[in-house]
């Protein structure tokens, strides 16, 4: 006798009312699925991109928000710098490099980034060996080479249509605005296009600190009149991250922060708390579903008892009966987990999207963790054992009294 042959076909009788239990148990593996995999590769990436450095020097305010600003360009900036300060924490002996930024207007929305021509040439890792993979590769054109020329970020030359030679208006401020002041007398020529990074710098356009200046008014720039909104850091030893950030914050008028900390303490702090509320309703609707997959089958076995008795009559034993009504549990289950997964992926591959449309971000909607499988693997375990009630009703049935029912 084939025991799943038989479930499928009482199953398939009941396409709807399957369809719909099959349906609730996807619903709660979808959400646990699409929760555990954005979380896990979010915090991914924005780590990685926090340890490309070791420490980052701004304005005097919130180490998070000078994070967030300088490495992801997704808050406004602390303020500035003294140059000096710059020249200051570049000449520092336990420094093995530092990146001026100079933040302030924007294209579009997207973020104007004035540098070194160093910035180019560091590696992904925050060792600078040749091992190290390059983070920066053109895609076309060249790097500046003088003012108000720009180099493109890929995400933002995809999105706006821009190419090489095209002249481009900076508008003042980090974000788009209706009132923004726009430099009109001073345009941009693009000179480069950046290969994606799979980073936040996908959605910046860099040129030369001189060029911000310039385009502010300060023709003439004698270093220690001038300013820069933050400075990335590698240090040559990563355990003095500690010993540096406290001599920035006390000898220079200035704030250092470490981003990797300030990264796991935001992901901590607010991210990790509204996940956790995610996954247990998460969990609540898979409750729900395990509940709804012992009533249906429940009913169903009263409403067949006459159909199990004929089954007993014509030589199934009660274990096999009792096995029967399971397996139509472990199905209903297993395509729910199954679909659940699907969808659950899909899911995190359209967020995943719109989390790299916002920060340049990139998430691998397809990648799996042991914790994710665990999560999937206690569904299943929880819907199979939703089947044991009313396969245990199936098991007592008695072949007289059911032959009896009408």
């Amino acid at each position: 006798m084939n025991l799943f042959h038989i479930a499928w076909n009482y199953l398939w009788r009941r396409r709807l009312t399957t369809s719909l239990t099959v349906f609730s148990v996807a619903m709660g593996v979808a959400l646990i699925s699409t929760v555990m995999t954005l979380r896990r590769e979010a915090h991914r990436t924005f780590i990685e991109q926090s340890q490309s450095y070791d420490v980052v020097v701004g304005a005097k305010g919130s180490p998070l928000q000078l994070t967030l600003s300088t490495l992801y360009y997704l808050d406004v900036p602390t303020g500035n710098i003294l140059y000096s300060d710059y020249e200051k924490v570049r000449a520092n002996p336990h420094v093995a490099s530092a990146y001026p930024l100079g933040l302030g207007d924007n294209y579009r929305g997207f973020r104007i980034v004035g540098t070194s021509p160093e910035f180019f040439q560091q590696g992904r890792s925050r060792k600078q060996s040749p091992a190290s993979a390059p983070m920066f590769r053109l895609a076309a054109g060249r790097l500046f080479e003088q003012d108000m020329e720009v180099v493109v970020g890929s995400f933002v030359a995809r999105t706006v249509g821009i190419d090489l030679g095209d002249e481009i208006i900076a508008s003042h401020g980090v974000v788009a605005s209706h009132k923004e002041a726009r430099h009109e007398a001073t345009p941009y020529t693009v000179v480069g296009i950046l290969e994606p990074t799979h980073t936040a710098n996908d959605r910046a356009l860099f040129a030369s600190l001189s060029s911000v200046w310039k385009i502010h008014g300060h023709d003439e720039h004698p270093h220690g009149a001038l300013e820069v909104t933050a400075v990335l850091v590698r240090l040559k030893s990563a355990a003095r991250r500690f010993s540096f950030v406290e001599s920035v914050n006390t000898e220079y008028n200035a704030m250092a922060a470490i981003p990797a900390m300030q990264i796991s303490k935001f992901a901590a702090r607010v991210l990790m708390p509204s996940q956790e509320i995610l996954l247990a309703i998460a969990y609540l609707v898979v409750l729900v579903a395990a509940i709804s997959i012992l009533v249906s089958l429940y009913l169903a076995t009263s409403q067949r008892k006459r159909d199990l008795a004929i089954m007993r009559g014509l030589g199934a034993s009660a274990s096999e009966v009792f096995r029967m009504v399971l397996t139509e549990s472990l199905t209903v289950s297993l395509l729910g987990v199954l679909a659940g997964l699907v969808l659950g992926h899909g899911a995190s591959a359209v967020l995943g999207h719109v989390l790299y449309l916002s920060t340049g971000i990139v998430a691998n909607p397809l990648s799996f963790s042991a914790s994710e499988i665990l999560a999937c693997s206690v569904v299943f375990a929880v819907g199979l054992a939703a089947g044991l009630l009313p396969a245990w009703e199936a098991y007592t049935v008695e072949v007289a009294a059911g032959l009896s029912e009408r």
